[in-house]
């Protein structure tokens, strides 16, 4: 019985680590942040779209500076009409978050 156990956690490691070479090998090389094309960063609110009046983008920039000073993180919103041909969201957030150095010191 405990040799069975040994075993099946034995199997169940090396799967684990097969798991995790395998997607050590689908991360995308960091050039894609430099490829990308990106708008420019404006501030805290990045209403591309134009979603927002300016009443509320000027509710939301005190907010967020706000919460920035108080909390050192960062957030910043961004409207846009359509992500790039072949991006998904996350991965365009991820990499519009990198180039515009969101959240970094």
């Amino acid at each position: 019985m405990i040799l069975q156990r040994i075993i099946i956690l034995l199997i169940l490691i090396i799967f684990s680590c097969q798991n995790l070479r395998i997607e050590a090998q689908t991360v995308e090389p960091k050039s894609d942040v430099t490829q990308a094309v990106f708008p420019e960063k404006i501030g805290f609110v990045n209403d591309f779209e134009n979603l927002f009046t300016e009443e509320e983008v000027t509710f939301l920039e005190n907010a967020l500076d706000y919460y920035k000073r108080n909390s050192n993180r960062e957030i910043v919103v961004i409207t846009i009409d359509t992500l790039p041909n072949h991006y998904q969201f996350d991965h365009y957030a991820l990499l519009i978050s990198k180039n515009w150095n969101v959240g970094e010191a």
